[in-house]
């Protein structure tokens, strides 16, 4: 995982350091941590701020649904 990436993906350290470990031999697994992570962060903030969007309530009005407030 390297820093310089051009588009990257927000992990902390201790993961980071996790999959530099696992890359020595990948599995299967070599990931699990970081999509731990990446599910928590969009569960509690990007998938809430997400659904109380203006641009998803206009897409559910579009489609005849009535947003919640």
């Amino acid at each position: 995982m390297s820093l310089s990436l051009r588009l990257q993906v927000s992990l902390d350290s201790r993961v980071r350091e996790i999959i530099n470990r696992n890359m020595i031999a990948p599995s299967q697994h070599t990931f699990d941590e970081a999509q731990l992570q990446i599910y928590t962060l969009m569960h509690r903030d990007s998938y809430p701020r997400f659904v109380n969007s203006p641009t998803y309530k206009d897409l559910l009005r579009t489609c005849g649904v009535t947003p919640t407030e």
